[in-house]
């Protein structure tokens, strides 16, 4: 029996393609985004080293540390280098972002030391200074085991931090070995606000990097919120920085930011 194509369901058929063809740009779109990223340091000159038999109380902490690893150049460049500390509590995609923001900080000569942290769950009702404290003592003790060890030459580090969530600035910028901070996209709320715009006033240690925009065009919501706390960031320099036409993901202004780090490290040196 011959096929009749007037009796086929046409708008069912076109329903179908439409669909198949959707799905197939969305697949394409997720290739991209996660083909662009490399998933290992391709540099041969870096060599990674994971810091075990940790010397923290992790069971008195209200912080889980999930991974620690030293990355250096297998030859020591003849220059001193400041030590930076990346602190993790994100996602995936920002995880990768700092995976190449690492291995171009390693590959200039810096030491880095690479610290994943997780706060624990479940726990409310532990003091908000005791987590700061946490914060710094970790940092700390880490940084010291790594000089006893000889896998960075110098306890002094700055730290670098691009997350969700907050960090304690002051704790940290309290550490005589603390030589500054730099964060990427702080995550701007009621509490942190005033503190991190007091602290900007009071603390040249302490540097931020914006992205210009959040999603698509849409405007960086803590930059407005920052800028709004902030009549006077004119008068900031090099404390404050925006990378324009960039968004939250530095999709594509991956270079833009690593220089804009680099800048500021050289200044702390």
């Amino acid at each position: 029996m011959a096929l009749d194509i007037f009796r086929l369901d046409w708008i069912l058929i076109d329903t179908v393609i439409i669909v198949l063809l959707l799905l197939l740009l969305f697949s394409v779109k997720i290739f991209k985004e996660i083909s662009r990223w490399r998933f290992s340091m391709s540099n041969e000159s870096l060599k990674r080293i994971n810091l075990k038999n940790l010397e923290l109380n992790t069971n008195a902490s209200s912080l889980i540390i999930k991974h620690c690893r030293i990355i250096k150049k297998i030859i020591t460049p003849n220059k001193d280098s400041s030590k930076v500390v990346v602190i993790l509590n994100t996602t995936s995609f920002k995880r990768k972002l700092l995976r190449n923001l690492t291995e171009g900080l390693g590959s200039y000569g810096f030491d880095i030391v690479r610290i994943d942290v997780k706060i624990k769950s479940g726990i409310t009702d532990y003091p908000e200074q005791d987590k700061e404290i946490s914060v710094r003592k970790v940092i700390s003790k880490i940084i010291n085991q790594s000089e006893r060890e000889k896998l960075i030459s110098s306890s002094n580090y700055v730290v670098v931090h691009y997350s969700d969530s907050p960090l304690q600035y002051k704790s940290i910028l309290s550490d005589v070995n603390n030589t500054g901070i730099i964060s990427i996209n702080p995550k701007l709320n009621k509490k942190n606000q005033s503190i991190l715009s007091n602290l900007v006033d009071q603390e040249h240690k302490l540097n931020l990097i914006f992205s210009k925009k959040s999603y698509l065009i849409l405007k960086n919501n803590s930059l407005k919120k920052f800028l709004r706390e902030n009549l006077h960031y004119n008068k900031l320099g090099t404390q404050l920085t925006i990378i324009e036409k960039s968004r939250k993901s530095f999709k594509y202004y991956e270079t833009i930011l690593l220089g804009t780090i680099l800048s500021i490290l050289e200044i702390k040196k």
